[in-house]
């Protein structure tokens, strides 16, 4: 089924964080190819809307991505779809609603029996939200040897200004090779830790290169912050 064969690469682009591979691939699926099959169009329609929602999540789409999202969100009877659905719907307001983004968060895990990976990254979105917003955090993953539980540690240490420790555990991370959007986070942790626009800047370049276009607003607003000029940093943020 072609339908199929379009919608099964949107999932490996997700899981890699490859966002402009994903954005591409989304506009190309054409859930009219299926006819005379109610059940089964509906079956790929409530899984699209999930994928279009994170795909738009990517490209700092908010709008969109929460109208897909919260079609996900009433579904009856399909928890995987609700659980992902609420993870990309308070990824939308990690940044600028404490309150909304952890309710959606804490939400989504109401529906993740059986779903680890789902459960994994909810309770990861968890604590970036907490270290982001300095907040008590008991969703750190100390025993964890994946590079995205390893960069909250250091992210947990920078916010409380343990930033001795927190460097070490980044330049540990230096030597492991990661994906463009791992990258990013790192040289974003690096420039808090350094107080260093360097490093922000080579955030936004490992951001870009992955086409996520939502967390390129991490190193973009640090160096608003510091004064950076306004229209060089709105010309990057496209």
């Amino acid at each position: 089924m072609r339908v199929f064969t379009y919608i099964i690469p949107l999932y490996y682009y997700l899981e890699v964080a490859e966002y402009s591979n994903l954005a591409e691939m989304s506009t190309i699926v054409d859930l009219d190819l299926i006819e005379n099959n109610d059940d089964i169009k509906s079956y790929f329609y409530n899984r699209l809307m999930a994928l279009l929602g994170a795909s738009a999540f990517s490209q700092n789409k908010m709008t969109q991505a929460r109208f897909y999202c919260s079609y996900g969100i009433n579904l009856k009877n399909i928890d995987r779809l609700v659980a992902y659905s609420c993870l990309t719907m308070g990824n939308t307001y990690i940044l600028d609603d404490y309150e909304r983004a952890k309710e959606y968060f804490l939400k989504g895990l109401n529906h993740t029996d059986n779903n680890h990976l789902a459960e994994l990254q909810l309770t990861r979105s968890l604590c970036f939200l907490e270290n982001h917003w300095r907040k008590e955090n008991f969703w750190l993953n100390p025993d964890s040897e994946e590079t995205t539980d390893i960069q909250e540690i250091a992210h947990y240490h920078i916010k409380r200004n343990n930033l001795d420790y927190a460097k070490e555990i980044l330049d540990y991370l230096e030597e492991i090779p990661s994906i463009d959007n791992d990258y990013g986070i790192h040289f974003y942790l690096k420039g808090l830790a350094y107080k260093d626009k360097r490093y922000f800047y080579k955030s936004i370049k490992h951001f870009k290169l992955s086409g996520d276009l939502f967390c390129v607003r991490l190193p973009l607003d640090q160096l608003r912050e510091m004064g950076e000029d306004a229209q060089i940093l709105d010309l990057l943020a496209l």
